[in-house]
């Protein structure tokens, strides 16, 4: 029996099973690559004229970390970067700041840096942030930070002075493989002679 002929025998109900089979089959494969296609990944795609490139969370956070601990007031910085459904970047950054800041004032220029960074800077798409947590710090914590700053750096000990050679020793440098005894005899004899020489004395011809 040819295929033809089995599928003209398959009964109304096998017909519409088969419909439905293939019909679940399909929206499988339709939410898999809806899935797929919108899944967070572990990098940030970025597109420029033809090209695209992958970012890495790491890369994102090294950036924002580098020019947001750059603004004045800010003594500390954690930055949390998590991936959004469409591409887009979800910064977290808890910031604590010297006590006297004014806060609404460096939230937007936090702000600003942030997204001058990732939009401008690196062709991505922020989230609804980003969201900041700031801290401020406490005065007298500042304050004793301040104060070991200032205090002065101890100087190293000053080396002791080298000790000076003998007269002797210094008419008489030791030649390498020389010995200080074979040293103190040659010296010994020299004077031995020139004493000699003191008493008599050669008488003229």
């Amino acid at each position: 029996m040819s295929l033809l002929e089995a599928a003209q025998s398959i009964t109304i109900p096998g017909r519409v099973l088969l419909a439905l089979t293939a019909i679940t089959v399909d929206l499988g494969i339709g939410l898999l690559l809806f899935y797929e296609l919108r899944r967070p990944r572990s990098g940030f795609l970025v597109r420029a004229r033809g090209s695209k490139a992958d970012v890495s969370p790491e890369s994102i956070q090294a950036q924002v970390m580098h020019h947001v601990s750059q603004i004045e007031g800010v003594l500390d910085l954690d930055v949390r970067v998590q991936p959004m459904t469409g591409g887009r970047v979800d910064l977290t950054l808890d910031v604590l700041t010297l006590p006297d800041v004014m806060v609404a004032k460096k939230v937007k220029e936090i702000t600003g840096v942030v997204r001058q960074v990732v939009v401008k800077h690196m062709g991505l798409r922020l989230g609804e942030g980003p969201s900041i947590h700031l801290e401020l710090a406490s005065p007298s914590a500042v304050a004793h930070a301040e104060d070991l700053v200032r205090q002065p750096v101890p100087l190293e000990a000053p080396l002791e002075p080298v000790a000076a050679l003998p007269a002797a020793e210094a008419a008489n440098p030791a030649r390498p493989g020389e010995n200080s005894v074979a040293r103190d005899g040659a010296a010994e004899n020299s004077a031995a002679v020139v004493n000699e020489e003191t008493d008599n004395p050669v008488a003229p011809g």
